[in-house]
């Protein structure tokens, strides 16, 4: 799944900020889910910013390079 747009992250928090509702009808607005809307506030309070957080990079390869390499030999 793509992380949400910085357009709709700024529009959601600054309508929070501006006192247009609360985070439940915000939410609704912006149909995006509270939590979403509640994490997205965090971060710009701790961080000012509200830029997604970088890729997690998943999971760690299975082969090292020699298995690869082996693996490689097996196929050719």
């Amino acid at each position: 799944m793509a992380a949400y747009s910085n357009d709709l992250r700024q529009r959601a928090v600054q309508a929070y900020l501006d006192g247009e509702g609360s985070q439940r009808q915000l939410a609704q607005r912006f149909k995006i889910s509270p939590t979403t809307l509640l994490n997205w506030l965090n971060r710009f309070r701790q961080t000012g910013a509200l830029d997604p957080a970088p890729h997690g990079g998943g999971a760690p390869a299975k082969l090292d390079a020699q298995g690869i390499t082996y693996l490689q030999h097996l196929i050719d």
